[in-house]
């Protein structure tokens, strides 16, 4: 099957790897080049700590998952997997601790002292702050240009 698709943003980019894995014959066709819109512009957090209602939490967490196994697919050193410090005032920290905590989402709740040691460059570190140790992120621009590439290989 011939497939053309337009635009060559991160999402173009990710029909293209699959349609091309599923055996199609994809053309990419994109005005300027590669990742040059949105896609180059965008921070590539991924996270499911950060969410607006439970079913877009679990979401999250399954986009994470699938994050895993497109590094996998691609087999490209792409993503850092470094984690995240959630900072927030006492009230709301304690929220986000116990909510994500009913879900089962693991984080470390650290002291002060602790954050010292992680971030020694913090001239005033937090009181306290959680941390995500499965959160990571990735270049979108880097990403869209290895999908395309393993598309068109």
């Amino acid at each position: 099957m011939k497939i053309l698709i337009i635009g060559a943003g991160l999402l173009g980019a990710s029909l293209a790897f699959r349609l091309a894995r599923a055996g199609g014959e994809v053309t990419v066709i994109e005005a300027a080049r590669p990742a040059s819109a949105a896609s180059g512009r965008s921070f590539g957090w991924i996270n499911a700590s950060y969410y607006l209602t439970p079913a877009h939490h679990h979401l999250r967490v399954a986009g994470m998952a699938a994050h895993h196994r497109l590094s996998r697919d691609l087999d490209a050193d792409l993503w850092d997997w470094q984690g995240c410090l959630w900072v927030e005032d006492g009230p709301t920290l304690d929220q986000t601790a116990t909510d994500l905590s009913a879900f089962g989402y693991a984080f470390d709740d650290l002291s002060q002292a602790q954050i010292a040691v992680m971030v020694p460059a913090l001239a005033h570190p937090p009181p306290r702050a959680l941390h995500f140790r499965q959160e990571g992120a990735v270049d979108p621009a880097a990403l869209t240009r290895a999908l395309l590439a393993k598309a068109q290989a």
